[in-house]
């Protein structure tokens, strides 16, 4: 599914898709080193941090991030 959604969002010339994580913290981090204006995450990304702990720990360091949770 990420990668379904991954060649969607590049599709579009006005957007770039800066990277792809499998889980809550790899997306926090490559979100740092990225510093996207707004990420696609999934409510369910298994064991450890929740997509919802993810998006929340975003938020906190960026209020202006646009988070869409799936």
């Amino acid at each position: 599914m990420r990668d379904l959604l991954r060649a969607a969002l590049g599709s579009y010339p006005t957007g770039q898709v800066a990277g792809t994580a499998a889980a809550g913290k790899e997306a926090v981090r490559l979100a740092g080193e990225h510093r996207p204006g707004a990420i696609v995450m999934d409510i369910d990304l298994g064991p450890g941090m929740t997509g919802i702990k993810a998006a929340n720990a975003l938020k906190s360091a960026r209020p202006g991030l646009g988070v869409v949770i799936l």
